[in-house]
Protein backbone atom coordinates (compact mmCIF):
# COMPACT_ATOMS: atom_id res chain seq x y z
CA UNK A 1 0.00 0.00 0.00
CA UNK A 2 2.84 2.35 0.86
CA UNK A 3 4.60 1.47 -2.35
CA UNK A 4 1.45 2.21 -4.27
CA UNK A 5 1.11 5.61 -2.66
CA UNK A 6 4.78 6.35 -3.29
CA UNK A 7 4.40 5.45 -6.94
CA UNK A 8 1.36 7.65 -7.32
CA UNK A 9 3.19 10.55 -5.74
CA UNK A 10 6.17 10.12 -8.04
CA UNK A 11 3.89 9.95 -11.06
CA UNK A 12 2.16 13.12 -9.97
CA UNK A 13 5.44 14.93 -9.59
CA UNK A 14 6.65 13.73 -12.94
CA UNK A 15 3.71 15.39 -14.73
CA UNK A 16 3.72 19.17 -15.05
CA UNK A 17 0.77 21.02 -16.58
CA UNK A 18 1.68 24.46 -17.98
CA UNK A 19 -1.09 26.99 -18.61
CA UNK A 20 -1.48 28.94 -21.85
CA UNK A 21 0.56 32.15 -21.96
CA UNK A 22 3.11 30.77 -19.50
CA UNK A 23 6.62 29.39 -19.96
CA UNK A 24 8.38 27.23 -17.30
CA UNK A 25 12.13 26.76 -16.89
CA UNK A 26 13.33 23.44 -15.44
CA UNK A 27 16.73 22.84 -13.86
CA UNK A 28 18.45 19.55 -13.16
CA UNK A 29 20.98 19.52 -10.35
CA UNK A 30 21.10 23.34 -10.43
CA UNK A 31 21.65 23.60 -14.19
CA UNK A 32 19.19 24.63 -16.90
CA UNK A 33 17.58 21.51 -18.31
CA UNK A 34 14.47 22.36 -20.35
CA UNK A 35 11.76 24.88 -21.18
CA UNK A 36 8.22 23.65 -20.65
CA UNK A 37 5.54 24.96 -23.00
CA UNK A 38 1.76 25.10 -22.39
CA UNK A 39 0.21 21.63 -21.99
CA UNK A 40 1.35 18.40 -20.26
CA UNK A 41 5.10 18.05 -19.72
CA UNK A 42 7.17 15.27 -18.08
CA UNK A 43 9.88 15.74 -15.45
CA UNK A 44 12.11 13.31 -13.52
CA UNK A 45 10.99 13.38 -9.92
CA UNK A 46 13.60 14.30 -7.32
CA UNK A 47 16.02 15.24 -10.15
CA UNK A 48 14.29 18.02 -12.09
CA UNK A 49 12.83 21.07 -10.43
CA UNK A 50 10.96 24.15 -11.62
CA UNK A 51 13.21 27.23 -11.53
CA UNK A 52 11.00 29.89 -13.13
CA UNK A 53 7.39 30.39 -14.20
CA UNK A 54 7.16 33.37 -16.53
CA UNK A 55 4.19 34.94 -18.32
CA UNK A 56 4.75 35.79 -21.98
CA UNK A 57 1.71 38.03 -22.27
CA UNK A 58 2.16 41.76 -22.91
CA UNK A 59 2.84 43.71 -19.73
CA UNK A 60 3.02 47.36 -18.73
CA UNK A 61 5.45 49.29 -16.56
CA UNK A 62 4.17 52.66 -15.38
CA UNK A 63 6.21 55.37 -13.69
CA UNK A 64 4.91 58.34 -11.75
CA UNK A 65 5.74 61.88 -12.94
CA UNK A 66 9.39 62.72 -12.46
CA UNK A 67 11.02 66.17 -12.56
CA UNK A 68 12.55 67.04 -15.93
CA UNK A 69 14.20 70.26 -17.13
CA UNK A 70 13.83 71.42 -20.73
CA UNK A 71 16.49 73.25 -22.73
CA UNK A 72 14.75 76.57 -22.02
CA UNK A 73 15.16 75.94 -18.26
CA UNK A 74 11.54 75.04 -17.50
CA UNK A 75 10.98 72.44 -14.80
CA UNK A 76 8.17 70.02 -15.63
CA UNK A 77 6.83 66.77 -14.23
CA UNK A 78 6.59 63.92 -16.78
CA UNK A 79 5.47 60.33 -16.31
CA UNK A 80 5.11 57.49 -18.76
CA UNK A 81 4.35 53.87 -19.51
CA UNK A 82 6.22 51.06 -21.28
CA UNK A 83 4.44 48.16 -23.00
CA UNK A 84 6.61 45.07 -23.29
CA UNK A 85 6.64 41.27 -23.26
CA UNK A 86 9.09 38.41 -22.71
CA UNK A 87 10.12 36.62 -25.90
CA UNK A 88 12.95 34.43 -24.56
CA UNK A 89 12.28 33.27 -20.98
CA UNK A 90 15.65 31.58 -20.56
CA UNK A 91 17.58 34.64 -21.67
CA UNK A 92 15.34 36.96 -19.65
CA UNK A 93 15.84 34.86 -16.50
CA UNK A 94 19.56 34.11 -16.70
CA UNK A 95 21.06 37.06 -18.62
CA UNK A 96 19.68 39.90 -16.51
CA UNK A 97 19.21 40.09 -12.77
CA UNK A 98 15.82 41.61 -11.95
CA UNK A 99 15.13 42.70 -15.54
CA UNK A 100 11.78 44.32 -14.73
CA UNK A 101 13.35 46.71 -12.20
CA UNK A 102 16.04 47.61 -14.72
CA UNK A 103 13.38 48.34 -17.36
CA UNK A 104 11.61 50.71 -14.97
CA UNK A 105 14.81 52.54 -14.12
CA UNK A 106 15.83 52.77 -17.77
CA UNK A 107 12.42 54.17 -18.71
CA UNK A 108 12.70 56.94 -16.11
CA UNK A 109 16.22 57.83 -17.23
CA UNK A 110 15.37 57.95 -20.93
CA UNK A 111 12.28 60.12 -20.40
CA UNK A 112 14.34 62.66 -18.44
CA UNK A 113 17.09 62.56 -21.07
CA UNK A 114 14.83 63.01 -24.11
CA UNK A 115 12.69 65.71 -22.50
CA UNK A 116 15.88 67.53 -21.50
CA UNK A 117 16.86 67.77 -25.19
CA UNK A 118 13.78 69.77 -26.16
CA UNK A 119 12.17 73.10 -25.44
CA UNK A 120 8.89 73.21 -23.56
CA UNK A 121 6.81 73.88 -26.70
CA UNK A 122 8.32 70.82 -28.40
CA UNK A 123 7.62 68.64 -25.37
CA UNK A 124 3.99 69.75 -25.35
CA UNK A 125 3.42 69.44 -29.09
CA UNK A 126 5.74 66.59 -30.12
CA UNK A 127 5.05 63.86 -27.58
CA UNK A 128 4.93 61.19 -30.27
CA UNK A 129 8.46 62.10 -31.31
CA UNK A 130 9.59 61.81 -27.68
CA UNK A 131 7.84 58.45 -27.39
CA UNK A 132 9.68 57.11 -30.44
CA UNK A 133 13.07 58.35 -29.30
CA UNK A 134 12.64 56.89 -25.78
CA UNK A 135 11.58 53.56 -27.29
CA UNK A 136 14.59 53.44 -29.62
CA UNK A 137 17.01 54.13 -26.78
CA UNK A 138 15.40 51.47 -24.58
CA UNK A 139 15.63 48.92 -27.38
CA UNK A 140 19.36 49.56 -27.64
CA UNK A 141 19.77 49.16 -23.88
CA UNK A 142 17.77 45.91 -23.66
CA UNK A 143 19.41 44.04 -26.51
CA UNK A 144 20.07 40.48 -25.34
CA UNK A 145 17.52 40.66 -22.51
CA UNK A 146 15.01 38.38 -24.23
CA UNK A 147 12.29 41.04 -24.23
CA UNK A 148 10.29 42.86 -26.92
CA UNK A 149 9.51 46.53 -26.25
CA UNK A 150 6.26 47.43 -28.01
CA UNK A 151 5.68 51.15 -27.38
CA UNK A 152 6.23 54.04 -24.96
CA UNK A 153 3.60 56.59 -24.03
CA UNK A 154 4.38 59.77 -22.13
CA UNK A 155 1.91 60.83 -19.49
CA UNK A 156 0.56 64.32 -18.94
CA UNK A 157 3.22 67.03 -18.74
CA UNK A 158 2.72 69.05 -15.56
CA UNK A 159 4.09 72.61 -15.72
CA UNK A 160 4.20 75.32 -13.03
CA UNK A 161 0.93 77.15 -12.45
CA UNK A 162 2.43 80.58 -13.13
CA UNK A 163 3.76 79.35 -16.47
CA UNK A 164 0.42 77.74 -17.25
CA UNK A 165 -1.36 81.06 -16.75
CA UNK A 166 1.20 82.84 -18.92
CA UNK A 167 0.74 80.29 -21.68
CA UNK A 168 -3.03 80.65 -21.47
CA UNK A 169 -2.75 84.43 -21.84
CA UNK A 170 -0.41 83.98 -24.80
CA UNK A 171 -2.81 81.49 -26.39
CA UNK A 172 -5.73 83.87 -25.89
CA UNK A 173 -3.72 86.69 -27.50
CA UNK A 174 -2.89 84.48 -30.49
CA UNK A 175 -6.53 83.51 -30.90
CA UNK A 176 -7.61 87.15 -30.73
CA UNK A 177 -4.93 88.11 -33.26
CA UNK A 178 -6.12 85.41 -35.69
CA UNK A 179 -9.73 86.49 -35.19
CA UNK A 180 -8.81 90.13 -35.89
CA UNK A 181 -6.94 89.08 -39.01
CA UNK A 182 -9.89 87.01 -40.22
CA UNK A 183 -12.30 89.90 -39.59
CA UNK A 184 -10.00 92.27 -41.47
CA UNK A 185 -9.74 89.86 -44.41
CA UNK A 186 -13.52 89.41 -44.38
CA UNK A 187 -14.13 93.17 -44.42
CA UNK A 188 -11.59 93.60 -47.20
CA UNK A 189 -13.26 90.87 -49.23
CA UNK A 190 -16.66 92.48 -48.64
CA UNK A 191 -15.33 95.87 -49.82
CA UNK A 192 -13.90 94.25 -52.94
CA UNK A 193 -17.23 92.53 -53.65
CA UNK A 194 -19.14 95.78 -53.15
CA UNK A 195 -16.73 97.62 -55.46
CA UNK A 196 -17.16 94.91 -58.08
CA UNK A 197 -20.94 95.06 -57.74
CA UNK A 198 -20.92 98.87 -58.06
CA UNK A 199 -18.68 98.74 -61.10
CA UNK A 200 -20.87 96.07 -62.69
CA UNK A 201 -23.99 98.12 -61.95
CA UNK A 202 -22.44 101.17 -63.59
CA UNK A 203 -21.46 99.09 -66.60
CA UNK A 204 -25.03 97.83 -66.93
CA UNK A 205 -26.46 101.36 -66.58
CA UNK A 206 -24.01 102.72 -69.14
CA UNK A 207 -24.81 99.87 -71.49
CA UNK A 208 -28.55 100.48 -71.10
CA UNK A 209 -28.12 104.21 -71.71
CA UNK A 210 -26.01 103.47 -74.76
CA UNK A 211 -28.65 101.12 -76.11
CA UNK A 212 -31.34 103.73 -75.43
CA UNK A 213 -29.35 106.40 -77.26
CA UNK A 214 -28.75 104.06 -80.17
CA UNK A 215 -32.47 103.26 -80.31
CA UNK A 216 -33.36 106.96 -80.13
CA UNK A 217 -30.83 107.74 -82.84
CA UNK A 218 -32.20 104.96 -84.99
CA UNK A 219 -35.76 106.20 -84.46
CA UNK A 220 -34.75 109.79 -85.22
CA UNK A 221 -32.89 108.66 -88.31
CA UNK A 222 -35.96 106.79 -89.55
CA UNK A 223 -38.18 109.79 -88.78
CA UNK A 224 -35.85 112.21 -90.56
CA UNK A 225 -35.65 109.88 -93.52
CA UNK A 226 -39.44 109.70 -93.62
CA UNK A 227 -39.80 113.48 -93.40
CA UNK A 228 -37.16 113.97 -96.05
CA UNK A 229 -38.90 111.46 -98.30
CA UNK A 230 -42.28 113.16 -97.76
CA UNK A 231 -40.87 116.65 -98.36
CA UNK A 232 -39.02 115.51 -101.47
CA UNK A 233 -42.10 113.85 -102.91
CA UNK A 234 -44.55 116.68 -102.10
CA UNK A 235 -44.90 119.52 -104.65
CA UNK A 236 -44.70 122.16 -101.86
CA UNK A 237 -42.16 120.38 -99.71
CA UNK A 238 -39.58 123.16 -99.99
CA UNK A 239 -42.00 125.81 -98.80
CA UNK A 240 -43.14 123.56 -95.92
CA UNK A 241 -39.55 123.08 -94.80
CA UNK A 242 -38.96 126.84 -94.87
CA UNK A 243 -42.09 127.32 -92.77
CA UNK A 244 -40.95 124.79 -90.18
CA UNK A 245 -37.51 126.42 -89.90
CA UNK A 246 -39.02 129.89 -89.65
CA UNK A 247 -41.44 128.78 -86.92
CA UNK A 248 -38.67 127.10 -84.90
CA UNK A 249 -36.50 130.19 -85.32
CA UNK A 250 -39.26 132.47 -84.05
CA UNK A 251 -39.96 130.18 -81.09
CA UNK A 252 -36.28 130.14 -80.12
CA UNK A 253 -35.77 133.89 -80.40
CA UNK A 254 -38.99 134.49 -78.49
CA UNK A 255 -37.83 132.25 -75.65
CA UNK A 256 -34.53 134.11 -75.54
CA UNK A 257 -36.27 137.45 -75.49
CA UNK A 258 -38.46 136.41 -72.53
CA UNK A 259 -35.43 135.46 -70.42
CA UNK A 260 -34.69 137.81 -67.50
CA UNK A 261 -30.96 137.85 -68.24
CA UNK A 262 -29.32 140.44 -70.45
CA UNK A 263 -28.76 139.18 -73.92
CA UNK A 264 -27.39 140.28 -77.28
CA UNK A 265 -28.70 138.71 -80.49
CA UNK A 266 -26.84 138.86 -83.78
CA UNK A 267 -29.40 138.42 -86.53
CA UNK A 268 -28.93 138.36 -90.27
CA UNK A 269 -31.26 141.10 -91.52
CA UNK A 270 -32.17 138.93 -94.51
CA UNK A 271 -33.37 135.99 -92.39
CA UNK A 272 -36.55 137.43 -90.86
CA UNK A 273 -37.98 138.95 -94.07
CA UNK A 274 -37.23 135.80 -95.98
CA UNK A 275 -38.88 133.60 -93.37
CA UNK A 276 -41.89 135.88 -93.15
CA UNK A 277 -42.30 135.76 -96.91
CA UNK A 278 -42.24 131.96 -96.81
CA UNK A 279 -44.83 131.97 -94.03
CA UNK A 280 -47.12 134.34 -95.92
CA UNK A 281 -46.76 132.33 -99.09
CA UNK A 282 -47.83 129.13 -97.31
CA UNK A 283 -50.77 130.90 -95.72
CA UNK A 284 -51.89 132.08 -99.16
CA UNK A 285 -51.62 128.50 -100.43
CA UNK A 286 -54.03 127.06 -97.93
CA UNK A 287 -52.81 127.81 -94.45
CA UNK A 288 -52.52 125.30 -91.62
CA UNK A 289 -54.90 122.52 -90.73
CA UNK A 290 -55.72 121.18 -87.30
CA UNK A 291 -53.35 118.79 -85.61
CA UNK A 292 -53.65 115.26 -86.99
CA UNK A 293 -55.37 116.14 -90.29
CA UNK A 294 -54.67 114.16 -93.42
CA UNK A 295 -51.44 115.03 -95.09
CA UNK A 296 -49.80 116.45 -91.96
CA UNK A 297 -46.07 116.53 -92.32
CA UNK A 298 -45.42 117.97 -88.84
CA UNK A 299 -47.87 118.23 -85.93
CA UNK A 300 -48.59 121.89 -86.74
CA UNK A 301 -47.97 121.81 -90.48
CA UNK A 302 -50.21 120.46 -93.25
CA UNK A 303 -49.22 119.56 -96.76
CA UNK A 304 -52.69 118.76 -98.06
CA UNK A 305 -53.60 117.85 -101.56
CA UNK A 306 -55.62 121.11 -101.80
CA UNK A 307 -52.44 123.20 -101.96
CA UNK A 308 -52.19 124.81 -105.40
CA UNK A 309 -49.49 123.63 -107.66
CA UNK A 310 -47.43 126.35 -109.31
CA UNK A 311 -46.89 126.12 -112.99
CA UNK A 312 -43.62 125.89 -114.69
Amino acid sequence: MVALLAGALLLRRSLQIVEEGTIVLVERFGKYQATLTPGINYMIPLVDRIECIQSVAEQIIEIDPRPCTTTDAVSVQVGGALYWKVTDVRQFHYAVLNAEALLRESLETQIQTQVGKLKLDAVLTSQQQVNNEVLQELQLVTQGWGVSLRRVELGDVAIPESLQQSMERQKAAEIESRATKLRSEGEQEAEINRARATARSRELVAEAEHQARMLELETTTVAIAKIAETIASHPHGREALQFILAQKYLETTGAIAQSANTKVLFIDPQVIPRDLRALMQLQEMGGMQPFGATGTLYPWMTLGTNLPVEGP
